[in-house]
């Protein structure tokens, strides 16, 4: 197959396991220097790790960094506003899972970054439409303190039907009582 296919299967194979509920599972976790690689369950380590060589999650020391986890059309539809709206819910819903599975949640990030793809024909809104569904489902998942928070818009993303791609930075929790 040509490197441009290869990408493309790839990037859907991510961006269907990162939007697809599935029943908890144990994570995967890689010893590495400083810290380990994070995947929330084999399907994304699959997709992620074997797949496309990159960590869903690394932590290093006491910060955790999040793959990119991309929302968008399930299957190329166009979506209106309440498909929007539950496509960003299944992406922040992936989030806090690889979240958790690292030792962290949304409650501990501390930077938040966005790339949006507005003129899509994927979805029929406007970037204010898109936006304020974006932060309204963020909100329902990010508490205060809040995050410093930077959104980028874009020309495309690399899976096909994706509007929107999450990257985090959270500190891990600390245990009660222990020193930091």
């Amino acid at each position: 197959m040509r490197p441009t296919v290869l990408l493309i299967l790839a990037a859907l194979a991510f961006a269907s396991a990162a939007a697809q509920p599935t029943p908890p599972a144990a994570p995967i976790v890689l010893p590495t220097p400083g810290g380990r690689v994070v995947s929330p369950d084999a399907r994304m380590h699959q997709a992620g790790y074997q797949g496309w060589h990159f960590a869903p999650a690394r932590v290093d020391g006491d910060l955790v960094f999040i793959s990119g986890i991309v929302a968008g059309a399930r299957e190329g539809s166009p979506l209106d506003a309440a498909g929007l709206e539950a496509a960003f819910r299944r992406a922040w819903q992936s989030v806090k899972a690889t979240l958790e599975a690292a030792g962290a949640g949304t409650d501990t990030i501390v930077d938040l970054t966005t790339f949006h793809l507005f003129q899509s024909p994927h979805f029929k809104g406007t970037k204010a439409e898109h936006l304020a569904l974006f932060a309204k489902v963020k909100d329902e998942f990010v508490p205060e303190p809040y995050p410093a928070w930077t959104a980028i818009g874009v020309s495309e993303l690399v899976p096909p039907t994706g509007l929107v791609e999450i990257k985090v930075v959270a500190r891990l929790r600390v245990a009660p009582g222990a020193a930091k």
